[in-house]
Parts: structure tokens; C-alpha cells; sequence
């Protein structure tokens, strides 16, 4: 597990890998200082692309960061990320960001906070599929 820290402005990314809900766990009783950080902006890429397998409902309480980001392709044969676990993020006020329908998403440090950027958002509207109401 990778965890890069910034201190202005404060923010965390956390980059787990494939890890399971055992290791999940593991970490969690080692790390005691990952807490509800209220001052710090947290982003989490979600373990295992957003599999059942990981983002236990305690990983994602004990995290609970400000941004999710799913590692995932589009239309693959697992059907990352599980409807579970986005609704685990959810559920402590997390955004979601997912590769298989944002395409590249970059995350710009500055003094007043986090710029996220995804690539499909970005693209020119002729590009872009029409938007649905």
C-alpha cells in the first residue's frame, strides 16, 4: 500500500492495490491514524477495481475519503466496480470517480484544494456522446 501526503494543501492519496478485506483489516489495526480527517482531503483509488472482494463497509468508514476512484475498463466481463461497494462510498459522502466511464482522471494539487479532471469531460462536445436528460 502507497499512501503520498501533501501538506499544502492537505491532502492524502491512498493507493492500496488488489489487496482483500483480510489485509484491509491487517492495516487497519496497524494504521490508527487513518481516521475521519475532516481536514484533509482524502482520495482512495478503491482496492481491486472496485471488487465485492474488497472496500469492506469498515475499510470504507475508516477511510472515508472525499474521492473514490475506480480503476476499471469499460464493459469488462467482472463488471467493476460492484454496485456494493460504490453504494459503501456513497453512503460516507464520497464522490466517485470511475475510469471505464471518465476515462483518465487527473488530480491537480493547489494551495485552495484538489482539482479533479476527467479526460472524456474534457474532450471537445463534437467528441463526446450526447448527453441523455
Amino acid at each position: 500500500m502507497l499512501t503520498v501526503s501533501s501538506v499544502v494543501p492537505p491532502v492524502e492519496v491512498v493507493l492500496p492495490g488488489d489487496i482483500t478485506r483480510r489485509v484491509e483489516e491487517e492495516f487497519m489495526a496497524r494504521a490508527d491514524h487513518y481516521r475521519n480527517d475532516t481536514d484533509r482531503y482524502r482520495v482512495v483509488l478503491a482496492p481491486h477495481h472496485g471488487s465485492k472482494t474488497s472496500s469492506s463497509e469498515p475499510w470504507v468508514a475508516r477511510m472515508a475519503p472525499n474521492l473514490a476512484v475506480v480503476s476499471a475498463g469499460y464493459r469488462h466481463r467482472f463488471g467493476h466496480p460492484h454496485a456494493d461497494v460504490v453504494e459503501r462510498y456513497q453512503s460516507v459522502g464520497s464522490d466517485i470517480a470511475n475510469t471505464a466511464t471518465s476515462g483518465a482522471i487527473r488530480l491537480v494539487l493547489e494551495p485552495g484544494g484538489v482539482i479533479t479532471t476527467k479526460a472524456r469531460a474534457a474532450t471537445p462536445f463534437w467528441i463526446r456522446k450526447p448527453e441523455t436528460p
